[in-house]
């Protein structure tokens, strides 16, 4: 992985709709943390952009998610290639 994928991430909520997006890391507290992996979100993980903003809809796997600005601002992701 080299530096330009660093700067490729952004958080989640600046994602555009209808673009599927990979999970590159997930940052914050740890109770947040292991709150959004209870989710079962995980570095690496794909999610379709359904609406950005705040809330921002997800769709990972067959199951749709809502995060309002304190989650989405804590999932940064790129773009799936």
């Amino acid at each position: 992985r080299g530096l330009g994928d660093v700067y490729k991430r952004q958080p989640l909520r600046l994602s555009r709709p209808g673009v599927c997006v990979q999970i590159s890391s997930i940052v914050g507290g740890d109770d947040q943390v292991r709150r959004l992996h209870e989710l079962g979100l995980r570095p690496g993980d794909s999610l379709t952009v359904l609406q950005s903003g705040s809330p921002c809809l997800v769709k990972h796997g067959r199951v749709k998610l809502s995060f309002r600005d304190g989650d989405s601002d804590t999932i940064f992701v790129r773009e799936a290639v």
